[in-house]
């Protein structure tokens, strides 16, 4: 089954834009080779083009989403007149659609002759990423700017348009006279003035005492601005107090690193596959926001929880936690940072990021890294973000202000068709990525997979932590235990972990009002054709998946990929209810002779919803029982099997945070990898096949509790 067919009109018209190229033929894939100037040139100018479409795509749809929907309101102009304004704004939308459509007529007589091999490359955008990303910045702790601390902010400059930065002052009864001095004008917005700082490059203004969210004041950088210092005096906790904050570019507080932070895109050209199946399907060009193939080295599967915290460990430390001080139960025991590697940048994004031992540990490296000038950044989701996490969090940003923390929301626009009164309590950032950038590119490292920051990720029991208050009680009462079995990749490829790093960075700035994330490569199909892709080697390729944004590309790649298998399609998810879609194209391969293995989970207890759960994986089983279909329960007490893999054939792998259930294609932010590699399909089947050994056989329909599967029909989409 091939499913090209289904995809929306704007990848449609980029697909059909890059398959314009003629290409030449020439040798196989061992390695990546550069595009020649002529070929960056013209993969600049689509890129362009196709960037300044999407940004008035983007902008369209933010134009048609914020047009309210009367509930049905007295006034019938009031319902006629929101009407006609949403029909025009949708009206506008599909007219950049068909823009895009008409890239192609015009590239016709420019784009020829691009390279026919497997290449890869770098192309610098020129200019930021369109958009507007708005930040905040507490003054929490005072201590925190003295002057001999020699405090910095990162702010996007150079990376995102436009930037807005509200400054709130939280301190206890201090009025904070305040200078800020940049090289380039800039704008301030202070409450209560008659007149604001316009396009200057020097302002004297008091940050006052916070009362209500109005007093805030707003400081608004023009694209040139590129360093600023804010200092400020005033009597703080009782004491004459000066403090003093630089504001800098990751471009230039890094140099090292500076390429993570710069915009840019990858120009891909992808070699024909004359055989069908996974290596066809691996160099496919119709997803818009997935990197371009590269060979990874130093790659190894992380199935042990303790290996994989210790990898965390490792990567911040630069060596491991000894045995006694796991045992110790103790996050705050001596550590020895002799090893300590230089690091420029930590990057995180993990569905929770708890107050708990793990998240003690990994709390104490980040800091002490900040305090020696890296840039952090991390995303969690809010709606799993309880007191005593934000609580962390939030001291970490009040002591290190080159900590930065975005705590996820969808924004609820009430658009039809992009979700509804619910949605902001549930729509999460899924995608789980810790990535640490060294002075020294041999010391970077890029982990992901399906673990969250949670010690239920990492110990069978739960760490003994009473005499840390601050830090989750598990087993008491609003703090379920559950262990959880998951599965992770580490790679200290230099190549992959920036690929990684660029593509995090993406989501990081993206634009507040629209969410829309940049696309990550243009990848053309190139006219050289090869009979298979190598398999004794690590290709790897990243995808990022923001279903509300991306017409819900994930869902019909995750159909094509199903429908490349020609032997075995091997699937775990903890979660399983696919879409119809994915649903059709597990039924379709087993039904021309493809061997489906599925294993999940009908026990969910210890889960956040484990209520509702276990029903919805019922109904997803019984989707898709059907004959050459092999499902299997795990059956360990009190475990939840958590590891989201897909393997096709004995040649691909997927891993990543991407559940088979209808959220992970509609709701949540996701990202993966994909492995074409047979040893390492080898090794993580294997360790599937321990899994079903731990399991047992589901033969028959499973019954669904009947008011359980009546809210399932309700809120049908939700999980």
């Amino acid at each position: 089954m091939t499913i090209f067919r289904r995809w929306p009109p704007l990848v449609i018209a980029v697909t059909s834009l890059v398959a314009l190229f003629s290409c030449t033929s020439s040798q196989p894939n061992r390695e990546i080779a550069s595009l020649s100037t002529d070929s960056v040139d013209e993969l600049h100018k689509i890129f362009r083009v196709v960037f300044d479409a999407d940004e008035a795509r983007n902008l369209a749809q933010v134009a048609y989403e914020s047009i309210p929907i009367a509930p049905n309101p007295s006034s019938k102009s009031y319902v006629d007149n929101n009407a006609l304004k949403r029909a025009r704004a949708l009206a506008v939308f599909n007219s950049k659609n068909a823009y895009l459509k008409q890239v192609q007529d015009l590239a016709k007589d420019k784009l020829k002759n691009f390279p026919g091999s497997l290449g890869k490359t770098i192309i610098d955008l020129q200019r930021p990423y369109p958009g507007t990303l708005r930040e905040t910045l507490s003054l929490r702790k005072f201590e925190s700017f003295s002057k001999s601390k020699n405090a910095f902010y990162i702010f996007p400059m150079g990376e995102i348009a436009n930037y807005e930065l509200t400054i709130h002052n939280s301190l206890n009864k201090a009025n904070l006279k305040s200078v800020l001095t940049c090289n380039a004008p800039f704008d301030l917005i202070i409450p209560g003035m008659a007149s604001n700082h316009k396009s200057t490059l020097q302002a004297e203004f008091t940050i006052k005492e916070r009362f209500l969210a109005g007093e805030d004041i707003k400081f608004i950088p023009t694209a040139k601005v590129t360093r600023c210092d804010l200092q400020m005096i005033g009597k703080v906790n009782g004491q004459n107090s000066e403090g003093f904050l630089r504001f800098v570019r990751a471009l230039e507080h890094v140099p090292s690193s500076a390429w993570a932070f710069k915009p840019s895109f990858e120009g891909c050209s992808l070699p024909q596959i004359s055989n069908e199946g996974p290596s066809k399907f691996f160099l496919s060009s119709g997803y818009r926001n997935m990197t371009c193939p590269l060979q990874a080295s130093e790659f190894d599967p992380l199935p042990d929880p303790i290996e994989a915290i210790q990898s965390k460990v490792e990567a911040l430390l630069g060596q491991r936690l000894s045995d006694s001080f796991i045992r110790a139960n103790n996050p705050y025991a001596k550590l020895d940072y002799s090893k300590m590697p230089q690091l420029d940048a930590i990057l995180i994004s993990s569905l929770v990021f708890r107050s708990d031992y793990h998240g003690a540990i990994l709390r104490r490296l980040i800091e002490e890294h900040a305090r020696r000038g890296a840039v952090v950044r991390i995303i969690v989701t809010e709606v799993l973000t309880f007191e005593k996490d934000r609580a962390a969090l939030e001291e970490m940003e009040a002591a290190y202000p080159n900590i930065r923390v975005q705590i996820y929301r969808w924004k609820n626009v009430l658009a039809a068709g992009d979700g509804g009164v619910l949605d902001p309590l549930h729509r999460t950032m899924h995608h789980k990525l810790f990535i640490v950038l060294a002075k020294d590119p041999a010391k970077n490292v890029a982990i992901m997979g399906g673990r969250n920051i949670h010690d239920g990720f990492a110990f069978s029991d739960a760490p003994d932590t009473k005499k840390f208050p601050h830090l989750a009680a598990y087993g008491t009462k609003g703090e379920p235990w559950s262990p959880w079995r998951d599965f992770e990749v580490r790679s200290r490829s230099p190549e992959l972990v920036s690929t990684l790093a660029r593509h995090w960075n993406k989501f990081w700035i993206r634009d507040s009002e629209s969410m829309a994330v940049p696309n990550a490569s243009i990848a053309v199909p190139a006219a050289a054709t090869h009979d298979t892709l190598h398999t004794d080697e690590n290709w790897v390729r990243h995808f990022l998946s923001i279903p509300f944004k991306d017409d819900k590309q994930l869902e019909l790649y995750y159909a094509d990929l199903l429908s490349s298998a020609r032997k075995s399609i091997v699937i775990t998810s903890p979660y399983f209810r696919p879409t119809p879609i994915l649903g059709e194209a597990i039924r379709e391969a087993a039904a021309r002779g493809v061997k489906v293995t599925i294993v999940t989970r009908l026990d969910l207890t210890g889960d956040v919803a484990d209520f509702i759960l276990g029903e919805v994986n019922k109904k997803g089983i019984n989707s898709v029982l059907v004959e050459n279909t092999e499902i299997f329960q795990y059956m360990v007490p009190n475990e939840i099997l958590h590891t989201k893999l897909i393997l096709i054939d004995e040649t691909l792998s997927v891993v990543g945070s991407v559940n088979l259930n209808k959220r992970s294609f509609i709701h949540d932010t996701e990202s993966g990898l994909l492995i074409h590699n047979k040893e390492f399909n080898k090794q993580t089947r294997e360790m599937i096949e321990g899994f079903i050994k731990l399991s047992s056989p589901v033969t028959e329909t499973q019954k669904v509790v009947f008011w359980k599967g009546a809210l399932l029909g309700i809120l049908d989409d939700k999980f």
